[in-house]
C-alpha cells in the first residue's frame, strides 16, 4: 500500500500535467518525500533543436545553481549522453554511473558541483516521442547520504507516473509553445533579475527587480529602455553589455579555464559592474550574454543579456566568478579567501582536499593577476567596496 505521501505526490504529478496545478508544488512534493534532496528539476527538451522547451524546479532547490547549469555547465555534464543512451523510465544513478573517484577531476565535477556541495545525482526520463524528451531529476548534497535502492525504487515509480500523466493529458504538445522557460527560473530567485535586449530593452524582470526600480535611485525604466541614474554608471553599463555581446568562443575551441589547464570551455560572455545604490551604497551586479545555441534556448531564440543584482556584502561568489571568470568552485575559495579563511580551512568547509582547494587558488591568482594571497585578498576588496 502507498503512503499517504506518495498518494499526493502522485495526485500532484496528474494535476500539474493537466494543468490544474503549477509544477513546483509537486516538485516540491518529491523534494520532501526524498529528502534531504539539493534540487528536484523536471526538463523538457525539444530533440529536433536542444532547446529546453519547459524547466520547472522544486520550491526549495538553489536558483543560482540552476542557472550555472543552463548557462555553461550543461556542456561539461557527462550524465547527458548516458541518460540520452537510456530506455524512458530506467533510473541513472551517478554514484554508480559515474564513482567519484575515478571522476574528481572531471570539470563538471571539480568546478562546478564542488562549489555547491553536490555529491550524486538521480534521474530518468519519464516520456520521449519525436520530437521531445521529459527528464525528472535530482541532486543531494555531499553532506547526506548516498542515494538508497529504496530512493531508487521510489524515483522510479514517480516517474512511471509522471510518463502516465504526461500521455494522458497530452501535455507534450502544449509545451512546445510554452515560451522563454528561464522566465520562470528568474521569478524564483530572490534576487533582482533583469532581462534585456543588446539595446538595453527591458524584457523581463523579477519581483524583486521590479521593488529596484520602482525606487529608482539606481535604474529606471524610460519608454521600455533600462536606464542608469547616474551618467557614469551609464557609460560603464553601455561599455559592458557592448564587450559581451560582441565577444564570442567558437564551439569547442580550447581555452584555459577551471584549474588543470588547457580544456573545452564555450562559456557566454559575462562581466560584472558596480553601479551606484541609495545613500552612496553601491550595487554589485553581474552581466552575462545569454545566448540560445549555448543555453538551450532557455531565454529565447535571440541573444539577450541576465542582469542580475548580487549581493549587498563584498564577499559574494557570483559576482567574483562574473568579474574574474572564475569558475564556480574557483568563485567559493575567492569569497572564503576574503572572509578572512586560509587554505585548511577552507578545504574543511566545502569537503575538498587542502592539494584541490590549492590548485583553485593558483588559478585564480592566474585569472586575476594577483602574485600573492595577500595581494589578491586585497584585490578582490578593493573590487568588490561598496
Amino acid at each position: 500500500m502507498m503512503s499517504d505521501v506518495e498518494d499526493d505526490v502522485i495526485q500532484g504529478l496528474y494535476e500539474a500535467a493537466a494543468g490544474l496545478a503549477p509544477w513546483e508544488g509537486c516538485l516540491s512534493r518529491i523534494h520532501r518525500a526524498l529528502a534531504p534532496a539539493f534540487s528536484v528539476q523536471l526538463l523538457v527538451t525539444d530533440r529536433r533543436t536542444g532547446e529546453l522547451t519547459l524547466a520547472e524546479a522544486s520550491a526549495d532547490s538553489p536558483v543560482e545553481v540552476v542557472l550555472e547549469y543552463l548557462r555553461e555547465w550543461h556542456r561539461l555534464s557527462p550524465h547527458v549522453a548516458h541518460m540520452a543512451a537510456l530506455p524512458v523510465g530506467e533510473v541513472m544513478n551517478t554514484q554508480r554511473a559515474f564513482p567519484r573517484e575515478q571522476y574528481a577531476e572531471h570539470p563538471f565535477y571539480r568546478d562546478f558541483w564542488s562549489a555547491y556541495g553536490v555529491c550524486a545525482s538521480m534521474g530518468a526520463k519519464a516520456a520521449q516521442d519525436s520530437d521531445q524528451v521529459a527528464v525528472l531529476g535530482l541532486t543531494r548534497a555531499d553532506t547526506h547520504p548516498p542515494f538508497s535502492p529504496a530512493d531508487e525504487a521510489y524515483l522510479a515509480r514517480c516517474v512511471k507516473h509522471l510518463g502516465a500523466a504526461l500521455r494522458i493529458a497530452a501535455s507534450l504538445l502544449p509545451m512546445r509553445t510554452a515560451g522563454i522557460v528561464g522566465l520562470g527560473l528568474m521569478q524564483a530567485s530572490p534576487r533582482p533579475m533583469l532581462l534585456l535586449d543588446d539595446q538595453f530593452g527591458l524584457m523581463a524582470t523579477n519581483a524583486p527587480a521590479d521593488a529596484l526600480l520602482a525606487r529608482a535611485d539606481t535604474l529606471y525604466v524610460s519608454r521600455g529602455q533600462l536606464l542608469c541614474a547616474n551618467s557614469e554608471d551609464g557609460t560603464q553599463f553601455a561599455r559592458a553589455m557592448a564587450s559581451i555581446m560582441k565577444a564570442e568562443v567558437p564551439l569547442g575551441q580550447p581555452v584555459h579555464t577551471g584549474t588543470h589547464g588547457t580544456e573545452v570551455n564555450t562559456s557566454p560572455a559575462r562581466t560584472a559592474l558596480r553601479l551606484g545604490g541609495a545613500n552612496g551604497s553601491r550595487l554589485l551586479c553581474s552581466l552575462w550574454h545569454m545566448r540560445p545555441e549555448h543555453t538551450q534556448g532557455a531565454f529565447g531564440p535571440q541573444p539577450v543579456a541576465l542582469l542580475t543584482i548580487n549581493a549587498d556584502a563584498p564577499a559574494d561568489a557570483q559576482w567574483l566568478g562574473a568579474m574574474f571568470d572564475l569558475t564556480p568552485a574557483e568563485a567559493t575559495v575567492a569569497a572564503a579567501l576574503m572572509s578572512g579563511r586560509d587554505v585548511k580551512q577552507i578545504a574543511l568547509d566545502n569537503r575538498r582536499s587542502v592539494h584541490t582547494v590549492r590548485s583553485q587558488m593558483r588559478a585564480v591568482l592566474q585569472k586575476t593577476g594577483a602574485r600573492r594571497q595577500v595581494d589578491l585578498v586585497q584585490m578582490l576588496l578593493q573590487a568588490s567596496s561598496m
